[in-house]
């Protein structure tokens, strides 16, 4: 007896210390969750290449090196050289309107111009009264100075977290690479359930992050096209340009592409050019648009075996938790509470039978 409530005392003890050490592991981790998570997203999406490089390179340490470099040209060098060809494409955006609306005073005459234009035309229409955009305009452009100020403080420190956390993702990814099969090994030996369960649920979330990464891209491709040929025919310049900014902007949920084709549209409207303005209005929202809510469930539902109302909610819902990695991490979730509930069913009924 005296041995048994001994074993029992042992075995809360072990357990306390080990919700414990969970818990302090849990705010270690946590200030860098979005580096370790951002991390584990790419080792899935770039593992096939990590084993297609065996043959090439047997180290596993070089492996593990060229593939983490690989991962690391493929994500940040088509975005810095996207940076550089937008800021020259903005500059002589900029450089054009500047010229156009010389002769009336320059590009903020311009545009109180036809801000004035159109609120006259709005006011005549509704009953309102005279509206003074001039000073309202004045008082915003101030308020707008003091918020771009503190943005620029807050940008800086942003900036330097960003190169933290990603200095961190992809040490963390070497590693992921060398050992994480190893690891996975270790994981699912530890887990309180049978080796072909847990091979399931592994196998949920890589499929999952797969999808959902297949499906972004897909998308990215399509609506990059659509939005590009647009442009294309519009007689814009750069069309290919914008068209893959178009595409890196599709990314995003719910907005996306149209980060870019409205302010275009915006563009040709001040230009004068509002019978292209409206077209471009119409391409965006009739066929660009669409293609989000077409495509993308489709390929994640492959991976997921989810309606598609749950993959469109959990994307959304995943962005408000998670930020941008919750376009992996929402779908993953729900997919594997709905393996984790079956199985749960299949032992309830096995215990019954």
């Amino acid at each position: 007896m005296t041995a048994t409530l001994s074993k029992q005392a042992e075995l809360i003890f072990l357990s306390v210390l080990t919700l414990l050490g969970l818990y302090l592991s849990y705010l270690l981790v946590r200030p860098y969750a979005a580096p370790i998570l951002f991390a584990l997203v790419l080792a899935i999406i770039f593992y096939p290449l990590y084993e297609k490089l065996r043959r090439l390179v047997r180290n596993p340490s070089a492996r593990a090196l060229l593939t983490t470099l690989i991962t690391l040209i493929a994500t940040v060098l088509p975005l810095v050289l996207l940076a550089i060809a937008l800021s020259r494409e903005l500059t002589d955006l900029y450089q054009t309107l500047t010229v156009k609306s010389a002769a009336g005073g320059g590009i903020a005459q311009l545009l109180l111009h036809y801000g004035q234009v159109a609120t006259e035309w709005i006011r005549q229409r509704i009953g309102l009264p005279p509206i003074d955009i001039r000073g309202v305009t004045l008082r915003y452009v101030g308020q707008a100075s003091a918020a771009i100020v503190q943005f620029g403080a807050g940008a800086i420190a942003n900036f330097f977290k960003l190169l933290v956390d990603a200095a961190i993702a992809f040490l963390l990814l070497f590693f992921l690479f060398r050992d994480g099969r190893s690891g996975l090994k270790r994981v699912t030996s530890n887990l309180p359930m049978s080796d072909e369960r847990a091979s399931e649920l592994f196998r949920r979330i890589g499929s999952t992050v797969t999808a959902t990464f297949y499906g972004g891209l897909a998308v990215a491709a399509i609506q990059g096209t659509l939005a590009g040929l647009a442009f294309y025919v519009l007689g814009l310049q750069s069309a290919v340009l914008w068209g893959f900014v178009t595409a890196i902007a599709s990314l995003l949920p719910v907005v996306g592409s149209a980060t870019v084709w409205v302010p275009m549209s915006v563009v040709l409207l001040a230009s004068g050019h509002w019978l292209k303005a409206v077209v471009l209005l119409g391409w965006g929202f009739g066929v660009v648009g669409l293609v989000d809510n077409l495509v993308r469930p489709l390929i994640v539902r492959a991976g997921t075996q989810l309606h598609m109302v749950f993959i469109f909610l959990s994307l959304l819902g995943g962005l408000s938790a998670f930020g941008m990695l919750g376009l992996f991490l929402g779908p993953v979730i729900l997919s594997v509470t709905g393996a984790v509930i079956g199985m749960l069913r299949d032992e309830v009924a096995r215990r019954n039978a």
